[in-house]
Formats: structure tokens, C-alpha cells, sequence
């Protein structure tokens, strides 16, 4: 029994990043998506401890030098981090660094006559301290959660079957993040989009040209348009929280799709690489992309480690080329599209060309900014990375589009939406509470391929609450009351804690001058 401290505190210490991560990331991830990093850190461990067991007959020695190795080995990208955010050389040395000390204690450990038990007592101590703080605040945090019945995939009451349409089409429903109105473009970023939107409009589009996103966060943005509602009721629980999970839940089990599969569609998910919309459980089917086998919460966990160093690691651990290969998967995926036996709703989330900026305008990498989701651009590198994106996402899209087009008869052409979340964010809304910092962020592409066989006339200034209410009138001869189309705001910090600014985002005044872009990655 003297041993099993010695023996667990490297494997107390090895469960205590992953947990301390999901700790402070609650709200953020679901609880499942720690299993794995856990089960890894925390076997892991034990081979090591085994062997070092064997090989110094020693449970204190053993302990002790694999709880230096766990400690080295969580604490490499922090130190990195500290030190340089871009060194290379940084991260070389530090390695070295680490390596010569965990020789140096291996030696020292073996030529000791005597067992390390003060020391192995101590960590044992420290480790057990330690694990208690993520544990509580998990334990406090998912006890506190609101019961699942008040989330939205259960409150939003999807239409009865009634009234089956001629015919139903096949839905394509792409989402741009963060791919705002011509206007928009056009006042910004100086950039002229119109090429693009006639080139919608001449293969049968129409583009709402004055359309607002009710919401200015993916998630929420999302999960009122797929449960054709807005959130206040839905999120009243969940107030003073920032848990996303709320809006996940909403979008994973949406009442648009439970009210196509009422209709007898199935779900196509096209992997999005954002954990707000990928896995995405509830789909009939998921085009994942290779590169894309790890969730973001094991990305950020790696990326901790000297296993983010590695080459068998970086592409599938490096957020920037993930980010690259979650995107042109998307294009490539919709392209592959066309029709089946059963009607098809393919739901398509492309993180483009919302920032950071990996595309040049021709499809080429850009230079990295700092860190993934800590990217600072100044306002005119903000400015022409966006344009260049935007610009990336156009020439991708169209073909595309004409891709899917192309593989259907003319008496059997599909619906596809192709549809801004919410706008980017040039402007920085601690300098500027205008009504441009607004107009800005709501302002968004809203474009409907809908047959001529489809009775369904889109209005200016249709929002996507009121997508699928008009699209299901027109299909099923449901009668849907179109909602007002309005707009709230809130903060990444209180996501639910919304602010009506409908006659802000509606206002003509000027933008103000800016050195520094505000948009940092967050959806």
C-alpha cells in the first residue's frame, strides 16, 4: 500500500491537464469529447510508469521520474507560448531543455541508493491538490446546468406533415461564416461584389439584397434558423451562462430537419471542422475530411504538448491548415453533390471567409498571424485578407454551384440557400458603439436557388429565421406566420444576454476611423 501513492500521483498528474482544459471550457465542449484525450494521457502514463517500475524496481523512483516527464511533457506549449508565440528556435531549445533534465533526474534516480520517498510523498500531495480544483468545477458546472427539455431542440415545434408539395426537391443549405452583403463589401472593404451576385442571380437566384442575420455568433445565428425561431425563450435558463453547448444541442437536433424527415428526407452533414456543427450525430450520413479524425477540444489539448511539434502530427493538429483543409473539403464536397433515390437535405458549414486568413485570392497560404484564435490583424490587414477571401470563396463557389446544378433535370432542380451567419468585424466594438460597427456585423449574403415550380417569392429583407417558414409554406402547404425580421446582439461572454438592434444595424451613418480589427476568431 506504501506504493500506490508513489504509483498515482503520475497518473493523477496526467488526468489534471485534460480535466483542468475541460474545466475552463465549460459550456465550450461536451463532456464526451474528453473521454478520449483522458483515456490516452492517462494509459499512456501507466505504460511509462510500468516500465520504469521494471526497470528501477523502484515504485518512489518510478513515480517521481514519470511525474517529471508528465509535468515536462503538458508544460512544453505553455513555455513555448510564454517565451515566443513564433520562434522556431524557441520551441527547439525548449525541447533540448527538457530532454537534458529528464536524463539528468533518470541518472541521478538511478546511480540514488536510497528511495526518493519524501519527494514522491510531496507530489503525491501536490497531484492530489491539484485535480481537485478541475474536478470541482466540472462537478459544480454540470450540476448546475438547467434540465435538457428547456433547450431548444426540445421547445421548437417542428410543422405537422400536411399539404405534401408535387414534388420534393433536394435542400442545399450553405452557410459562409461571416460573408456579408454586397453592400457591406462595398462600404467596408471597398470591394466590388457585384460580378459574383449576378453571377447567382443569372444561374436563377435570388438575393435578398437588404438581409440582416438575426443574431452576430455562428452558433446562435444557426440555431434560430434551423429551429425557425428566436432564442429568448429557448436560452431564458441559460442567461448569465456562456455555455454553447445550449445552441449546439439546437443545431444537432434542429426542428428543420425533424420536419423534412417528416416529409421523408434524409440528412447529408458536409463536415465543417467547427465543433458548433461538427460531429453532427443526428445526420444520415457525414463527409468528413481526412485530415479531420481529431475534435477541437483534442486539437487544443495537443497543441500543448511536443506531440504538436511533430510532422505525423501537424497536419492534423496545426489549426491553420486544418482550417484549410476543412474548407476546400467543404467545396469539394458540395461539387461531389447531385441527386439520389431519397429527397436530400445536405447541410454545409464553410468557415470562410470569416478570419483568420489562411487564402490568398487565388488559394494560396497566407502568413500566419500569432495564434489560432488569438489572431490580431491591423485594420488593413484585416481589410485585405478579407477581400482576398472573400474573393477565394466566390471562385470556389460558383463552380460548385453549377457542379450540383449540372447533375440535375430541369424538372427536378433543387433548392439551395446560400447564406451568410452574421457579418465580419472590422470595426472594434470597445472603440466604436456606432451604428457601422452593427450594420457591419448584421449585414450578410442571403441568396435562394428556388425552382420555378416552387411558388416561393423571397422578399428584400428576409432574414434566416424566416428561411425555412417561407421555404415550408411554399413545400408543404404548412401555413407558417412569418416572424419580424430583427436582429439582437450580445457578447461572447453572455451569448444569451441579447440586445435588440434592429435600428442600428438599420442606420446609413458613417464608419469611423480604426487601427485595429477586432474579429479574433471567435464564431
Amino acid at each position: 500500500m506504501k506504493r500506490l501513492p508513489a504509483l498515482l500521483s503520475p497518473l493523477t498528474l496526467a488526468a489534471y491537464p485534460v480535466l483542468f482544459l475541460f474545466a475552463h471550457n465549460q459550456g465550450q465542449t461536451y463532456a464526451t469529447d474528453v473521454v478520449r484525450p483522458l483515456t490516452v494521457a492517462v494509459l499512456g502514463t501507466a505504460v511509462l510508469l510500468a516500465v520504469a517500475t521494471l526497470v528501477y524496481r523502484d515504485a518512489a523512483k518510478a513515480g517521481v521520474l514519470v511525474s517529471a516527464f508528465v509535468v515536462l511533457f503538458f508544460a512544453y506549449g505553455h513555455i513555448v507560448n510564454l517565451v515566443s508565440k513564433t520562434s522556431v528556435s524557441v520551441a527547439v531549445v525548449t525541447g533540448a531543455i527538457e530532454i537534458a533534465a529528464l536524463v539528468a533526474l533518470a541518472i541521478v534516480l538511478f546511480r540514488s541508493r536510497t528511495s526518493p520517498t519524501t519527494p514522491a510523498t510531496l507530489i503525491s500531495v501536490v497531484a492530489a491538490v491539484l485535480i481537485v480544483f478541475p474536478l470541482s468545477t466540472i462537478a459544480f458546472s454540470l450540476g448546475g446546468r438547467p434540465a435538457a427539455s428547456t433547450t431548444a431542440s426540445n421547445t421548437a415545434s417542428s410543422a405537422p406533415a400536411a399539404g405534401i408539395a408535387a414534388r420534393r426537391p433536394d435542400i442545399y443549405y450553405i452557410i459562409l461564416d461571416s460573408y456579408p452583403s454586397q453592400r457591406s463589401l462595398e462600404e467596408f472593404y471597398d470591394f466590388d461584389n457585384a460580378p459574383f451576385v449576378d453571377g447567382l442571380k443569372s444561374r436563377g437566384f435570388q438575393v435578398a439584397d437588404d438581409s440582416k442575420s438575426n443574431y452576430g455568433a455562428t452558433l446562435l445565428s444557426l440555431g434560430s434558423s434551423l429551429n425557425m425561431t428566436y432564442l429568448d425563450d429557448v436560452t431564458a435558463p441559460f442567461r448569465e451562462t456562456s455555455d454553447r453547448t445550449v445552441m449546439m444541442d439546437a443545431v444537432r437536433d434542429s426542428a428543420v430537419v425533424r420536419t423534412l424527415r417528416e416529409h421523408g428526407y434524409r440528412f447529408v452533414s458536409i463536415s465543417s471542422g467547427f465543433s458548433g456543427t461538427d460531429p453532427m450525430p443526428t445526420a444520415d450520413a457525414e463527409l468528413r475530411f481526412p485530415k479531420g479524425s481529431l475534435t477541437e477540444f483534442e486539437v487544443l489539448a495537443i497543441s500543448t504538448t511536443p506531440l504538436a511539434e511533430l510532422p505525423a502530427f501537424r497536419e492534423t493538429t496545426d489549426p491553420f491548415l486544418l482550417r484549410r483543409f476543412a474548407v476546400l473539403h467543404g467545396f469539394e464536397a458540395l461539387a461531389g453533390q447531385g441527386p439520389s433515390r431519397e429527397p436530400t437535405f445536405v447541410l454545409a458549414h464553410i468557415l470562410s471567409p470569416h478570419p483568420p486568413f489562411v487564402f490568398d485570392a487565388a488559394g494560396g497560404m497566407r502568413e500566419r498571424k500569432g495564434r489560432f484564435n488569438q489572431t490580431k490583424y491591423s485594420k488593413d490587414e484585416y481589410l485585405d485578407g478579407f477581400r482576398g477571401q472573400v474573393t477565394f470563396v466566390n471562385d470556389r463557389l460558383i463552380p460548385a454551384i453549377d457542379a450540383i446544378l449540372g447533375r440535375y433535370e430541369s424538372s427536378n432542380r433543387p433548392i439551395i440557400i446560400v447564406q451568410g451567419d452574421h457579418g465580419p468585424r472590422s470595426l472594434r466594438r470597445r472603440n466604436n458603439t456606432t451604428e457601422a460597427f452593427y450594420r457591419e456585423r448584421f449585414s450578410i449574403l442571403n441568396a435562394y436557388h428556388v425552382p420555378k415550380d416552387i411558388p416561393c417569392e423571397i422578399y428584400p429583407t428576409i432574414s434566416p429565421v424566416n428561411t425555412f417558414r417561407k421555404l415550408f409554406a411554399a413545400l408543404f402547404g404548412t401555413p407558417y406566420e412569418m416572424l419580424s425580421d430583427e436582429s439582437y446582439f450580445s457578447t461572447s461572454h453572455k451569448p444569451y444576454a441579447f440586445k435588440p438592434v434592429s435600428a442600428l444595424v438599420q442606420s446609413d451613418s458613417p464608419a469611423p476611423g480604426d487601427d485595429e480589427a477586432d474579429d479574433h476568431g471567435d464564431q
